[in-house]
């Protein structure tokens, strides 16, 4: 257990997928992702810490290191294709990913993660998802899920 970004987990490497996690607020995506991605989607790296008098600090998590890839732009606007495109290209580049939907959907991702437990299942992502996954980042959460589930 880290308290700190750790370079050996915390970066994708090319021999080892990439995770994902869907919450009904965004994407959490284990490893650091390119920082012009982090720039074009308004994504927030969140290493082991904890709310504590007005700020944050360092507090041992079971969950390591990610970052939150919100569904929609500050003030509510969708995040543009080619941004998109980008993620799916950094995510499905060497080794791919593999993703969960999260059992706490609903769960406040930027909140402290100290007892949050990955899942213990994950699925690799395909090619033939990856229309579903950018359906995903176009039209939000929830609604996609819900509409996918029923099909």
């Amino acid at each position: 257990m880290s308290f700190y970004a750790n370079p050996q987990t915390d970066l994708p490497a090319p021999w080892k997928p990439k995770r994902c996690i869907f919450y009904a607020q965004g994407l959490k995506i284990y490893g650091q992702i390119p920082y012009i991605l982090q720039k074009r989607l308004q994504a927030e790296f969140f290493s082991n810490n904890a709310p504590a008098f007005g700020g944050r600090i360092v507090a041992p998590t079971v969950e390591q290191n990610y970052t939150i890839v919100p569904y929609f732009r500050r003030g509510g606007a969708p995040h543009n294709q080619s941004a998109i495109d980008s993620l799916m290209e950094w995510l499905f580049e060497d080794k791919g990913f593999e993703w969960a939907i999260a059992k706490d959907f609903d769960r406040e991702i930027r909140g402290w993660n100290a007892y949050q437990m990955p899942p213990q299942t994950w699925v690799p992502a395909t090619e033939e998802t990856q229309t579903e996954f950018i359906h995903l980042l176009t039209d939000g959460g929830r609604h996609a899920i819900a509409g996918s589930s029923e099909t």
